[in-house]
């Protein structure tokens, strides 16, 4: 009888302790739920287009290039509402950070020091797309 008294409160302390954990997680900004409704995205080759009527969260995409290989990324960001935060970053160095409230084209050029690229999506309560293009000029 005792035993399962025993069990039961430790189950008990387990599942508090997992609460509180995921709580202060949530709270630091550690964790992150993501919503994503009618996101879609397709992919060729070396553009991207994105669209959703809502979506909240991140979401990441990944590119291989050259080393030492010139390469512009063009962006056409559309908002209709809420912000999109778009973070080129090698795995080293963050290359292009910039948040979007309204909807704006644009490009960055950079000489990639590293083969693998990453583009993070940051949104908060968004309603949009995004087109993005890699231009490459080998050396």
């Amino acid at each position: 009888m005792w035993g399962i008294i025993i069990k039961t409160l430790a189950v008990i302390a387990q599942l508090a302790i997992a609460g509180l954990l995921i709580c202060l997680f949530f709270k630091k900004g550690k964790l992150r739920l993501v919503t994503k409704i009618n996101y879609v995205y397709k992919r060729f080759g070396n553009k991207l287009n994105i669209s959703y009527k809502r979506f909240h969260g991140f979401d990441y995409y990944y590119f291989r290039v050259k080393k030492h290989e010139n390469v512009t990324v063009r962006y056409d960001v559309s908002v209709e509402e809420g912000s999109l935060t778009l973070e080129w970053r090698d795995s080293q160095d963050l290359i292009y950070n910039q948040t979007f409230f309204e909807n704006e084209r644009g490009e960055f050029t950079f000489t990639a020091n590293m083969r693998l690229h990453s583009l993070k999506l940051v949104a908060d309560q968004t309603r949009g797309g995004a087109l993005i293009e890699l231009i490459r000029e080998g050396l």
